[in-house]
């Protein structure tokens, strides 16, 4: 990657990941909102039309940029060609509409801010125009060239995000969210998984039986006895299946057989052997209540409550939006 384009990639991943972090879309699942409502030309350089307003090829470029940068950093250049299912469908087609959904989330989104009395301050278009100067101070007058940058275009693009995040915040602030201490309360557990079965060279599971079976349940029944009376951690390391078997969850991670005597264990205290179809399970709780870790599932859950909030203000927005979208013009964008 040349020079200035690792410094785009820097810039705009800044762009793509504190200003669009606020993105429901990427927070709550939401599946393909992309519908071609329309296939018709639209006018030249402008790919889709969301409500009143539009997607130019230049903006779009700007995203999947982003996005192409920051997956290759991840995963390498390689990821692309992967098929994510059955029908043959490579990575870069997901990534590459989840991009357009992103841009039409914006749009939308920005196009209610008036609705709510939310407008960019004094203070917003200052700190616009100080990231617009930093954007461009950081790449060079090729990359700009190439991805086609003027400062109109990136400032809209910082404009735009910042409004949609202030949108949200002035939708979700107050709004009631059922998260405390008792219905987010974590433990500290380690976990000792002693499974059934191991993996053939194809990977496919092969179930023990018989003998073998019998002997995998004398060792569990073993472990839990160790447990009791040794380190718990090490014993889930020597002899369960889970790479890291420490850790901090609360009630509902565990199969609803299990929930009402992990519930009651108390620190040091060992569960009996817990037996489904794939597996031993014996849990050993360190600490029934993890203060840190309560404390983090109850921020957790008060963002999933306004996320799922938000989210359904969103899908009616967008079914009730006109989206027309070039198809063969969003395809030839790369």
């Amino acid at each position: 990657m040349k020079t200035g384009q690792k410094l785009l990639t820097i810039a705009l991943i800044i762009l793509l990941g504190v200003l669009l972090g606020i993105f429901i879309y990427s927070k709550t699942g939401i599946k393909d909102f992309v519908e071609q409502k329309k296939n018709e030309k639209l006018d030249k350089d402008i790919v889709a039309k969301v409500a009143d307003t539009t997607i130019s090829e230049a903006e779009s470029r700007v995203y999947l940029a982003a996005m192409r940068n920051q997956i290759e950093s991840i995963y390498g250049e390689e990821v692309w060609d992967y098929k994510v299912d059955d029908d043959g469908t490579k990575y870069s087609e997901l990534m590459k509409n989840g991009v357009l959904d992103k841009i039409i989330y914006v749009k939308l989104v920005c196009a209610n801010a008036e609705g709510y009395g939310v407008t960019l301050t004094a203070d917003d278009k200052l700190d616009v125009e100080e990231y617009v100067t930093d954007f461009f101070a950081g790449i060079t007058e090729e990359t700009a060239k190439e991805y086609n940058l003027s400062k109109e275009l990136v400032t809209k693009i910082y404009e735009e995000n910042i409004l949609a995040a202030k949108v949200y915040d002035k939708i979700t602030l107050n709004y009631t969210v059922d998260a405390n201490e008792e219905n987010c309360r974590q433990g500290t557990y380690v976990i000792t998984k002693i499974n059934k079965f191991y993996l053939d060279t194809d990977g496919n599971k092969v179930y023990y039986s018989g003998e073998e079976l019998s002997s995998i349940k004398s060792r569990a029944n073993l472990a839990q006895s160790s447990i009791k009376g040794g380190d718990a951690y090490q014993v889930a390391l020597n002899e369960g299946s889970m790479d890291e078997p420490r850790i901090n969850c609360g009630i509902e991670y565990f199969p609803e057989e299990m929930r009402e005597e992990v519930k009651a264990l108390t620190d040091g205290q060992t569960s009996t052997v817990f037996e489904n179809e794939e597996s031993y399970i014996i849990v050993h709780c360190e600490e029934d209540y993890n203060e840190e870790a309560t404390k983090e599932a109850i921020k957790q859950k008060i963002d999933a409550d306004r996320n799922a909030y938000f989210n359904s203000l969103y899908t009616l927005w967008r079914d009730g939006a006109e989206i027309e979208i070039d198809k063969e013009k969003w395809e030839q964008i790369n």
